[in-house]
This record gives C-alpha cells, sequence and structure tokens, in this order.
C-alpha cells in the first residue's frame, strides 16, 4: 500500500500563533490611539509632533481625509484583518489538512488587508513620502524607499495569495503567508518599541539612535520576508510504501 506523504518546509512556523495574538494587541491599542488617544502615556504622543519629529509629516496639520484614512486602515480594518488571523491560528487543523470554508474566508479577509496595505506601502516609497504625509528625509538613510518599496510589494503579493485562497487549499499556504505578513507587520513597530520608552523616560533625542530605528523598520520586513522567500519551499509528495 501506498501513502502520499507531503513534504515540505516553512519559515518559522512555530511563530504563527505568538504574531497573531501580538498584531491584533498592536491593532487594537493603534484603535484606542486613533480613536479615544493615548495622550494619557508619558512619552507617546512626543513620537508624532509633526515637521520634525520622531514620526515626521511632510505637512502639519495633516488633512482630515488622511486622518480618517489611518484611522480606517490601520485601527479598523486592522483589527478585523488580525481577529481574523487569530481565528485562522485557532481553528485550522493540521498543516496538511484542507483549510475549510470558515478559515479559507478569514484568510481572504487578512489577505485583502494586506494587499491594501502592500499598495499603500509601494505608493509611499514610489513617491519618497509624499504618499501618506511621512517624509524620512530627516534620518538620511541611503536607499530607505526603495527598501520600504520591494517590502511593500512582497507583503501585496502574499496578501494577494491570502486573498485566492480557497477551501481544498491546505492550511500550509496560509500558515506561509500569515507568518510573512504577521512577522513583517510586527517589525515595522520597532520605532515605537525604541521611541517610546526613551520619551516616557525623559531621554534626549539622539539622531544616530533613530536613524538606526528607521533603518530597522524596513530593512527588518525585507530580511523576514527574504528568510520566507529562501527557506519556504513548495511541498512535494512523495510515495511511501506501508
Amino acid at each position: 500500500m501506498n501513502d502520499a506523504v507531503p513534504q515540505y518546509r516553512l519559515f518559522a512556523p512555530w511563530a504563527e500563533a505568538p504574531l497573531a495574538f501580538t498584531c491584533l494587541c498592536l491593532a487594537v491599542i493603534t484603535l484606542i490611539w486613533k480613536t479615544a488617544g493615548l495622550g494619557f502615556l508619558p512619552g507617546w504622543e512626543d513620537m508624532f509632533g509633526g515637521v520634525g519629529s520622531q514620526y515626521p509629516r511632510r505637512v502639519e496639520p495633516m488633512a482630515p481625509a488622511w486622518k480618517v484614512g489611518y484611522l480606517m486602515m490601520y485601527g479598523v480594518l486592522g483589527t478585523i484583518a488580525t481577529i481574523a488571523s487569530v481565528l485562522v491560528t485557532c481553528r485550522r487543523g493540521s498543516l496538511s489538512s484542507p483549510a475549510g470554508l470558515a478559515v479559507s474566508t478569514w484568510a481572504r479577509i487578512l489577505g485583502g488587508f494586506h494587499v491594501l496595505i502592500g499598495i499603500h506601502h509601494t505608493l509611499w516609497a514610489a513617491t519618497s513620502g509624499t504618499w501618506g504625509h511621512l517624509t524620512l528625509d530627516q534620518f538620511d538613510v541611503p536607499g530607505l524607499y526603495v527598501v520600504g518599496g520591494i517590502a511593500g510589494c512582497a507583503t501585496g503579493l502574499h496578501g494577494l495569495r491570502l486573498l485566492r485562497t480557497r477551501s481544498v487549499d491546505p492550511a500550509y499556504r496560509i500558515v506561509r503567508s500569515k507568518v510573512a505578513v504577521d512577522g513583517a507587520s510586527l517589525l515595522t513597530f520597532v520605532s515605537v518599541l525604541i521611541f517610546f520608552p526613551m520619551n516616557a523616560l525623559g531621554l534626549p533625542r539622539n539622531a544616530l539612535l533613530e536613524r538606526v530605528a528607521w533603518s530597522l523598520v524596513f530593512v527588518g520586513p525585507a530580511v523576514w520576508l527574504l528568510l520566507d522567500a529562501v527557506i519556504s519551499r513548495t511541498p512535494r509528495t512523495l510515495a511511501v510504501e506501508g
């Protein structure tokens, strides 16, 4: 008797659940920040002080349409997408089993969000920060917009894979792209994890540290997505006699 045994490799499958739940927490924090505000946290608003701040805007004040757009994209849609990611993690079967209708639907929700994010980040990079009104010229990091554009395109492609998920597709295909986009999303928060504690402790701004932080925001996701491309493989089916 011959059994078809799928053989495959995935990049960081162990990170699926931690990434899903962490990204959900970050999305909820973003939603609270964009609605009720987080001004009660010492040093939080110092990061977003407009032109010349740690998150420098090209123009100040930002147009209301952009404020609503960021609320909807990162706050509302981000929360919905990360809930879908958590549901996939909690409800899916084994990696080789079919996704099923519910899991494939949640995967498509997550994928649609990351297609949108990928397009947004690619447009931001292509316009050197004009789109989105976030300019990083003051940090003088060579190739930053290029790396950001590459990462944006890669994120969008993984989102497209998730968006095209069918109920008969094996779960490993969803897990691969989910780990890729969730990991890239988390790494874009590196700058917040550096700036917020510094501001809360009242430490003076450091130009070199801010340059390194913003470099990590773009290099980190690019490296994460590259590792996925190198390590993850299309499964092969081997015949094993039993």
